[in-house]
């Protein structure tokens, strides 16, 4: 939990110091929320709830690959080390029939 809580940390304070020297990330920090209103029977339902393990069999996937160059080919002097994270839970809600628009 604490190499998630270090990556948010310091994704933020990269992108905070971005903003304030006006400099281009061009997408390599940064991070994104995406929320999915979801339902038994849902067409997306299994898509959703798969996300987070297709993630991490991709990255599994290509982590295993730079390893397997890395050892091979050996690190140079300076290099950059990429953390990625996501992380995801499913809350289970109620709609408020008083704000749904369905029930208009």
């Amino acid at each position: 939990m604490l190499d998630h809580l270090k990556a948010v940390v310091q994704t933020i304070c990269q992108r905070l110091q971005r903003v304030e020297a006006n400099v281009a990330d061009e997408g390599r920090v940064g991070g994104s929320t995406y929320g999915f209103d979801i339902w038994p029977g849902h067409p997306c339902e299994r898509e959703v709830l798969d996300l987070l393990r297709s993630f991490r069999a991709r990255c599994s996937e290509l982590r295993a690959r730079v390893e397997a160059h890395n050892r091979q080919a050996g690190l140079p002097a300076e290099f950059s080390e990429v953390v990625s994270y996501v992380g995801q839970c499913v809350l289970q809600r109620e709609t408020d029939s008083e704000n749904d628009p369905a029930e208009d």
